[in-house]
C-alpha cells in the first residue's frame, strides 16, 4: 500500500474489471467526496463549473481546496482537453469490460447487474455484494485493497476541514500524513487495517439507503471513526505503549467508551470515563449489509436491534498518573462534546494547542497540572467557554500573559496557574467572574496591581497571590467581597496601608499580606472579623503605630506575627479568655517594656520569640500565674534583648521545652539547678550573658522522647 501522502495526492488507479457505467472513475483528476446519498465515496470531476478552479457546490469543496489552493484558473484551462480524453477513455471501459466480463463468466455476470441494480454504494471501484456495500470478492486481493484504499479516503474526506483550519500554519493534509511514523499517520493505519470497529461502522453506513441515512445515521459513522482516531492519535502521541496502564485503548472490537479501567487507589474509572447518551445507529461489528427481509416483507433499512456497535459521544477523558510521555494532540479538539479532560501528573512536555478552543463551549473541567507544558495559554481555549467550571494548569512551564478572554468564562469557579513563569498583569476581565470562587496564581512572574474590578466577583473565597511581582495597594474594593474567607498576598511588593474596609468581611479567616512594602497602622476595623484565624503582616518595615487590643482579643486568632515592623510601645496585654493564640513573634520590631504577665497565661501558646529588641526587666516571674501555660511551652526564644536578673526556678516548670535561647542579655546569678526538669530540652543557648555558673547535671540531659543528648549547649 502507498504511502499516505501517496494516497492523497496521486491517482489511484482503478481496476476495469469493477467500474461500472454508473460510477466513472478519472482518479488523475478527480477529488474524493461523499456521494448524494451519504452512502459512500465517490469521485467528482464535473462538479466544477466551466472556467472556474472552484467546485459549485460547497460540500464538494473539501477535497479540491486542499489540492487546489495553488491552482489557477489557467490550470484547469490547460488541462481541460485532457480531462475529456480521460473521461471518454473511462466511459468506453467501463462500459465495454463488464460485457466481455460477463460473456466470458457466463451466470457470473449477474454480478454486474446486482452493482447496477442494488442500492447506490460506494463508487470507489470495489465489487459489490448488491447492497451497494463493497467487498472483497473471493480471492481478489485487488478488490480488498481497494475497499480498504476507499475507507482511508473516507477518513481523510473527514479529517480534511480540521487540518485546513488551522490559520497559523496553513498546513496541507497530505503535510500532516507525510511521515508514516507519525502519531497521524500510525494512527491512520490502525484505523484502516485494523479497527475492526471503525470499519463495521462505515460498512454499515454504506448499506443503508439515502433516506435513512440523510434522516437517522448520516454522522454517526463519521463520529466514530473520528472519535477512534483521535483516540489513536492521542495513544501514538504520548508513547501509549509505554503507559502504566493501556486502559484497553486500540481495542479494535471495542466500542471507544468501554476504553477504561478501575483504579482502585482513586476509586473511580481511568480512561474514557464517560460517554453521552447513544445517538443514531447500533450495528454489528459482524453486519455489513442491511437487515434481511423477515415473513411480513422487507425489512426496514433504517432499523437495527443488533446493539453491538453506537455511537456515544465521549464526554469525560480522564487519565492522570498514567506516565504519558510526549505532547497534548492538536486532534483532541475533535471531540466537541468533551465536558472534562484531564490529563495532569504525567510527562507531557508540549505547549497548550490552540485547536482545544473546539471545545471551549462544551469544556467543564480541564486538569493539565503537573506536567512539563511550555508555551502560552491559548486565547482560544477561552473565547466563549461559558461553560468552563474548573481550570487548573499548576506546576508546569507556561509563560505569556493571562488571556483577557478569560472573561467570558462566565461559569468558572476555580482557575489554579500556580507555579508557572506567567507575566503580566491580572486582566481587568476577571472582574466578569461573578461565579468565580477560587483564584490562585501563586508563584509566576505577574505584575501590577490587584484590579479593582476584583471587588465585582462575589462568589470570591480564596484570592492566592502570593511570590509573584505584584504593586501598588490593596484595594478597597476588597471589602465588598462578603464570602472571601483566605487572602494570600505575600512576598510581593504591595505598598500602602492594610484597608479598613476589611472589617466587613464576616467570614475571613486568613489574611496574609507578610513580606511587602505595605505602611500605616493596623486597622482596629480588623477587630470586628470574629472568623480570623491568621492575620499576619510581618516583613513590612513601613507600619507603624501599636498593636490594637481589638485585634488581639478576637476569640480565634491563632497567632500574632509583627517581627521586622515599626510597631512599638507595650506588648500586647489584652487578650480573649479563651484565646486560641497559639504564636507570639515580636522580633526586630520597636517594643519596649517587658513582657506581661498576661502572656503566661494564654491556655494555647507554644511558641514565644522576642528578638532584637529594647525590652528589659525579668521575662520569666519568679512564680507563674495559676493556670500558666508552662506545660504545653515547645519553644521560648528570649535573644538579643535587655533582659537582665537572674534566671528564675520556676523555669523548671516548662517541661516540654524543645528550644530555650536566652543568649544575648544581661542575666546574671547562677543557673538555676531546676533546669534539669526540661527531659525534652534539644538545643540550649545561655551564652553572651552574666552567669557564674551552671548545674554539673545540665550536660546529663537527654531528650526523653528519643533518648538522644542534648543537640546544643552553649555557655560562656
Amino acid at each position: 500500500q502507498k504511502q499516505h501522502q501517496q494516497q492523497v495526492a496521486e491517482p489511484m488507479s482503478v481496476s476495469a474489471s469493477v467500474l461500472t457505467s454508473a460510477s466513472v472513475v478519472s482518479a488523475s483528476v478527480a477529488t474524493a467526496r461523499t456521494n448524494a446519498d451519504g452512502t459512500g465515496i465517490g469521485f467528482d470531476i464535473d462538479g466544477i463549473e466551466e472556467g472556474s478552479d472552484e467546485p459549485r457546490s460547497g460540500a464538494d469543496k473539501r477535497w479540491w481546496s486542499s489540492s487546489q489552493s495553488s491552482s489557477s484558473s489557467s490550470s484547469f484551462k490547460y488541462y481541460g482537453p485532457l480531462l475529456l480524453v480521460l473521461v471518454l477513455i473511462a466511459i468506453v471501459v467501463g462500459v465495454t469490460v463488464p460485457l466481455v466480463s460477463s460473456s466470458s463468466r457466463g451466470t457470473d455476470g449477474d454480478v454486474d447487474a446486482d452493482v447496477n441494480g442494488g442500492n447506490t454504494g460506494s463508487s470507489g471501484g470495489a465489487a459489490s455484494n448488491g447492497t451497494g456495500t463493497p467487498v472483497a470478492s473471493p480471492g481478489s486481493e485487488a478488490a480488498a485493497a481497494e475497499v480498504q484504499r476507499e475507507f482511508e479516503l473516507y477518513i481523510l474526506n473527514l479529517l480534511d476541514p480540521f487540518y485546513h483550519s488551522d490559520t497559523d500554519t496553513e498546513a496541507e493534509i497530505d503535510d500532516v500524513f507525510g511521515d508514516p511514523t507519525s502519531p497521524q499517520s500510525l494512527a491512520l493505519d490502525w484505523i484502516v487495517t485494523k479497527d475492526d470497529y471503525s470499519q463495521s461502522a462505515y460498512m454499515y453506513l454504506n448499506s443503508m439507503n439515502a433516506d435513512c441515512v440523510e434522516g437517522n445515521f448520516g454522522a454517526d459513522a463519521d463520529d466514530i471513526v473520528l472519535q477512534r482516531y483521535v483516540l489513536a492519535v492521542l495513544f501514538y502521541s504520548t508513547d501509549g505503549t509505554n503507559w502504566d496502564d493501556a486502559l484497553g485503548f486500540l481495542s479494535a472490537d471495542t466500542a471507544e467508551c468501554e476504553w477504561n479501567v478501575y483504579d482502585n487507589t482513586a476509586e473511580s474509572l481511568v480512561g474514557v470515563v464517560e460517554c453521552g447518551n447513544t445517538i443514531g445507529m447500533e450495528i454489528d461489528t459482524d453486519a455489513t449489509s442491511a437487515p434481511p427481509p423477515t415473513e411480513e416483507g422487507p425489512s426496514d433499512p433504517c432499523s437495527r436491534d443488533d446493539g453491538a456497535v453506537a455511537y456515544s459521544p465521549i464526554r469525560s477523558l480522564v487519565m492522570p498518573r498514567n506516565g504519558l510521555l510526549g505532547a497534548i494532540p492538536s486532534e483532541l479538539g475533535l471531540l466537541t462534546n468533551l465536558t472534562v479532560l484531564d490529563l495532569s501528573q504525567n510527562v507531557l512536555a508540549s505547549t497548550i494547542p490552540s485547536q482545544l478552543g473546539r471545545i471551549s463551549q462544551s469544556l467543564e473541567r480541564l486538569h493539565l497540572e503537573e506536567n512539563g507544558l511550555t508555551g502560552s495559554l491559548p486565547p482560544e481555549l477561552f473565547a466563549g467557554a461559558i461553560t468552563l467550571q474548573k481550570l487548573t494548569i499548576s506546576s508546569n512551564g507556561l509563560t505569556g500573559r493571562l488571556p483577557t478572554s478569560l472573561g467570558d468564562c462566565e461559569s468558572l469557579q476555580r482557575l489554579k496557574v500556580v507555579s508557572n513563569q506567567i507575566s503580566g498583569p491580572i486582566p481587568t476581565e476577571i472582574g466578569q467572574l461573578s461565579n468565580l470562587e477560587f483564584l490562585e496564581i501563586w508563584t509566576n512572574k505577574i505584575t501590577g496591581s490587584i484590579p479593582t474590578e476584583l471587588g465585582n466577583c462575589h462568589s470570591l473565597h480564596t484570592y492566592s497571590s502570593p511570590d509573584n511581582a505584584m504593586t501598588g495597594p490593596l484595594p478597597t474594593e476588597l471589602g465588598r467581597l462578603k464570602n472571601l474567607t483566605i487572602v494570600f498576598a505575600y512576598e510581593n511588593m504591595h505598598s500602602g496601608q492594610i484597608p479598613s474596609e476589611l472589617g466587613n468581611l464576616p467570614t475571613l479567616e486568613v489574611f496574609n499580606v507578610a513580606i511587602n512594602n505595605l505602611s500605616g497602622t493596623l486597622p482596629t476595623e480588623i477587630g470586628r472579623i470574629s472568623s480570623l484565624r491568621r492575620f499576619r503582616y510581618f516583613d513590612n518595615k513601613g507600619i507603624s503605630g501599636t498593636v490594637p487590643s481589638e485585634i488581639t482579643s478576637l476569640p480565634l486568632v491563632e497567632d500574632i506575627w509583627f517581627q521586622n515592623t515599626q510597631l512599638g510601645g507595650s506588648l500586647p496585654s489584652v487578650f480573649h479568655p479563651e484565646s486560641s493564640i497559639s504564636s507570639i513573634r515580636a522580633g526586630n520590631s520597636a517594643f519596649t517594656g517587658t513582657v506581661p504577665n498576661e502572656v503566661w497565661l494564654l491556655p494555647n501558646l507554644d511558641e514565644l520569640e522576642i528578638i532584637n529588641t529594647t525590652l528589659t526587666g525579668a521575662p520569666i516571674p519568679d512564680v507563674l500565674p495559676e493556670g500558666n501555660n508552662a506545660g504545653v511551652m515547645r519553644i521560648l526564644t528570649l535573644a538579643e534583648n535587655g533582659f537582665s536578673g537572674t534566671l528564675p526556678s520556676s523555669i523548671g516548670a516548662f517541661v516540654g521545652l524543645a528550644n530555650l535561647l536566652l543568649q544575648d542579655n544581661a542575666f546574671v546569678g547562677d543557673v538555676p539547678s531546676e533546669i534539669g526538669n526540661l527531659r525534652s530540652l534539644q538545643e540550649l543557648h545561655i551564652q553572651e550573658n552574666g552567669f557564674d555558673s551552671v548545674p554539673p547535671g545540665i550536660c546529663n540531659l537527654r531528650n526523653a522522647s528519643d533518648g538522644g543528648v542534648l543537640e546544643t549547649y552553649i555557655s560562656d
